[in-house]
């Protein structure tokens, strides 16, 4: 304070990710705050991180991807772009986002995501665990 909330960063960037032109986030609070961009740049964002700071190039869309999320809110980007995604997305390493958001399938199920918890038996260390498959639901008009 003042300013923009680092804690609301990470699922905005997903947001900006989407707008046209491009965007700048600067980081002043915590070392490594980017780390889930890479994860990010997996649905198809054009994100670039140069020191504290995100230069965010929009795209028209997103496309599905398998990701691991790095911390709690940088999963919480992930489970938005997993959203905005068409198609199946898979998150991995999900303790993380679990550790801040109690029951966030039946949250998020009850306004039309499709969402499943399933036991992962992964190849490697990073992998195993439980995972979230998030699908975005189809709504026509």
């Amino acid at each position: 304070y003042p300013g923009f909330p680092t804690d609301s960063q990470s699922p905005i960037a997903v947001a900006l990710a989407l707008a046209k032109g491009t965007s700048i986030l600067q980081e002043t609070i915590f070392e490594n705050r980017f780390r889930y961009v890479s994860e990010l740049n997996r649905f198809g964002t054009d994100i670039e991180i140069k020191d504290n700071i995100a230069v965010i190039n929009g795209v028209d869309k997103l496309h599905p991807a398998n990701v691991h999320a790095t911390d709690l809110r940088g999963g919480a980007a992930l489970v938005v772009a997993a959203l905005c995604a068409d198609g199946e997305s898979n998150i991995y390493c999900i303790e993380h986002i679990d550790r801040g958001y109690e029951n966030l399938e039946k949250a998020l199920s009850s306004i039309g995501a499709n969402i499943k918890r399933s036991k992962n038996e992964g190849t490697t260390e990073k992998e195993t665990g439980e995972t979230k498959s998030i699908q975005k639901k189809q709504t026509e008009f």
